[in-house]
């Protein structure tokens, strides 16, 4: 279970940084897919989900919280979720 930290103040938190990294990563990797585009994603879902999770849980600024709750109520997180329950 992910630790409830206090309101972290968006965009001089942890999570900031790594958010603007894998934004710009997915758009590369969908924008020039390769043999190896899958799996590079699948080894980088568990960070995007904790980041995302911990975003929707600690983040200050409300349209920020809110986005990341969205993204974690896609399909893609499913089996994710099973494993790594917030």
């Amino acid at each position: 279970m992910l630790i409830k930290l206090p309101l972290c103040n968006w965009p001089k938190c942890p999570c900031y940084p790594r958010y603007v990294y894998y934004d710009a990563k997915i758009d590369e990797w969908l924008r020039f897919p390769t043999g190896e585009t899958k799996e590079v994603i699948h080894e980088n879902m568990t960070t995007i989900y904790v980041m995302l999770a911990c975003m929707s849980q600690n983040c200050r600024v409300r349209n920020i919280r809110n986005q990341a709750t969205v993204e974690l109520l896609h399909p893609i997180w499913n089996d994710l979720r099973k494993e790594i329950p917030l």
